[in-house]
């Protein structure tokens, strides 16, 4: 005689073990299961105590030290000129940017760039998870289509953008406010971006990776036309 597997969907085991429930205590009606098997936590209070237990980031992580600027450079980072107090750099480690949110007055942070190889290692949660702890705001954008909300942060100062490297999404977006601000043309702005990435060097000798490759796209973010725009500038 073949044995047969019995499948159960998740809302059938539930049926089924209240089914149990009921004739074991002899009373009817629907049970939460969690709770009564003690994976429930029994209000909201003990489900945010239980929350912070598990949290593995804490105000004990991040050292206070006055960050020294030259030991940033590693991480490029440097002021944004237009003097309403804004940072550019790539991913900082977690104790990084707890320093600069605390040394600096950083009231916003904005990040562009995923997880897995788009990262060094810190991942989306834990960097929202420190600006809540130290008091400022996390917002994960698109770089190619948040412009509007970088303009609006970045106008407000005390902000920090950033991506993996610190190099094209946020150079293409801290230009993009730029020139909406007035701060210089598009010659100007590509000589300031460029100095945090590679696009000369690759609009000399790859530009099909330029165009193709998202860093064009960027570009026109200030004023870039096109290739042979950007071989001009160059």
């Amino acid at each position: 005689m073949s044995k047969r597997k019995l499948i159960l969907t998740e809302s059938q085991l539930e049926d089924l073990l209240s089914n149990i429930i009921s004739a074991i205590t002899g009373k009817s009606g629907e049970f939460d299961l969690l709770s009564l098997l003690g994976l429930k936590p029994k209000d909201e209070k003990e489900l945010e105590t239980k929350i912070e237990k598990d949290e593995k980031i804490t105000k004990n992580d991040f050292k206070f030290q006055d960050v020294d600027i030259s030991k940033l450079k590693k991480f490029n980072f440097s002021k944004i000129p237009s003097g309403t107090n804004n940072y550019r750099s790539a991913e900082p480690s977690k104790e990084v940017l707890g320093s600069i949110i605390n040394k600096f007055g950083i009231k916003n942070v904005i990040r562009f760039n995923g997880e897995g190889s788009d990262s060094d290692g810190l991942s989306i949660a834990e960097e929202k998870k420190i600006c809540e702890i130290l008091g400022c705001k996390f917002y994960k954008l698109s770089a190619t289509r948040d412009q509007d909300k970088v303009n609006q942060l970045l106008d407000s100062g005390n902000t920090l953008v950033h991506c993996h490297h610190g190099a094209d999404r946020t150079g293409g977006n801290v230009g993009g406010w730029l020139y909406k601000k007035g701060w210089g043309d598009t010659k100007k702005i590509w000589d300031y971006t460029t100095q945090y990435n590679g696009w000369r060097k690759m609009v000399k000798n790859s530009p099909n990776k330029f165009v193709n490759g998202g860093y064009l796209k960027q570009a026109q973010k200030f004023g870039v036309k096109d290739l042979k725009h950007a071989q001009e500038l160059n």
